[in-house]
């Protein structure tokens, strides 16, 4: 009874211990991969443009399948790219699918930590799997990159612009002669909504990376120390009572003698 007593009380220790996976930094972790979700979705969704141009009540916006032209506040057209647009479109696209895997990235690394919490409320081998511990470990960094890609691709989008001029004959043309975002006098060019959602994104993908490598690493050793421990204790509780054991017997022994 007494060593059924303390193997329970050893399997407690470690079940406690996986909540480890519940504390404050861990919370920050969650919340960032949160919020880049949400703006990853605004990014990619059908209403968001990831570049404007104003020029006294002319306002041009541009996303990956359409430019919507605004004239004064009554007149406004919608333009889908053509063969003069197809350096545009390219780098548009290009934007977008980066951040469509960088969300599905997330998705992956959301669904595994949901599977480690649970596991957590259950049986401890969920969270011990060693796969599981990396991939959420190094996750993020992916995540990232697609991200960071996304938004260093669309940067690149004043010299594509500045080639499908050269097939059409109405341009704007201080987009390229300027930088990506720049204005002069009544003009202003530079990122839209999609862009700036983008780089939220990507920073707080950043700095989940960084949590998820350094504190995911810190709780894997102290895990591992913890069951070393609990093991030990195992081993230490059978050796005493094989030592009992034995002197019972020797006392018997010597009782018959």
């Amino acid at each position: 009874m007494k060593m059924e007593k303390e193997e329970k009380k050893n399997k407690k220790d470690v079940y406690i211990d996986h909540f480890k996976y519940l504390n404050i930094t861990h919370i920050i972790f969650f919340s960032l991969l949160v919020l880049s979700w949400i703006l990853l979705i605004v990014t990619f969704s059908g209403t968001t443009f990831w570049y404007k141009y104003e020029d006294e009540g002319i306002k041009v916006q541009w996303r990956f399948n359409e430019v919507r032209i605004e004239v004064g506040s009554d007149n406004e057209y919608i333009a889908t790219y053509t063969k003069y647009g197809s350096h545009e479109a390219s780098i548009f696209k290009a934007c977008i699918s980066f951040t469509i895997l960088s969300f599905i990235v997330v998705n992956v690394l959301l669904i595994l930590i949901l599977i480690q919490i649970i596991g957590a409320t259950r049986e401890q081998k969920h969270i011990d799997s060693q796969i599981l511990k990396k991939s959420i470990r190094f996750i993020p960094i992916i995540s990232f990159f697609f991200a960071f890609l996304s938004i260093l691709i669309c940067l690149g989008f004043n010299k594509a612009y500045e080639k499908d001029c050269k097939q059409s004959t109405t341009c704007y043309q201080s987009i390229f002669d300027g930088g990506f975002i720049g204005s002069t006098e009544n003009k202003y060019w530079g990122p839209g909504v999609g862009w700036i959602t983008s780089l939220i994104a990507t920073i707080f993908l950043f700095f989940a990376s960084i949590l998820s490598v350094f504190n995911y690493r810190n709780i894997n050793n102290n895990n591992n120390n913890n069951i070393s421990n609990n093991n030990n204790n195992n081993n230490h509780h059978h050796e005493n009572k094989n030592n009992l054991h034995l002197k019972g017997n020797g006392e018997d022994g010597a009782n018959q003698i």
